[in-house]
């Protein structure tokens, strides 16, 4: 995983909660760990009536809780953009 993202960079990553094998905490957490990718913002979203908690416990950088409209994913794009420039 670490390999893709690095070799792609993306300026942001969605991170759905239910996220299979090693899960989505431990995904987040390993890309805060590594250096090459920590400033990349990580965006969790899902269902989850925690999901801000869960985004604490991991490491990410925001939240979106679904179902949610475009005016909510824009606003939370340009925070997490903003946070990591």
């Amino acid at each position: 995983m670490v390999e893709r993202i690095n070799a792609y960079q993306p300026a942001i990553i969605f991170m759905d909660n239910w996220l299979p094998d090693e899960g989505s905490i431990v995904a987040t957490r390993l890309i805060k760990n590594t250096p090459e990718l920590r400033q990349i913002p990580v965006v969790y979203f899902s269902a989850n009536s925690e999901i801000q908690e869960l985004m604490g416990e991991a490491g990410a950088d925001a939240y979106l809780s679904k179902t949610f409209d475009l005016v909510d994913l824009e606003q939370v794009i340009k925070r997490a953009l903003t946070i990591s420039a």
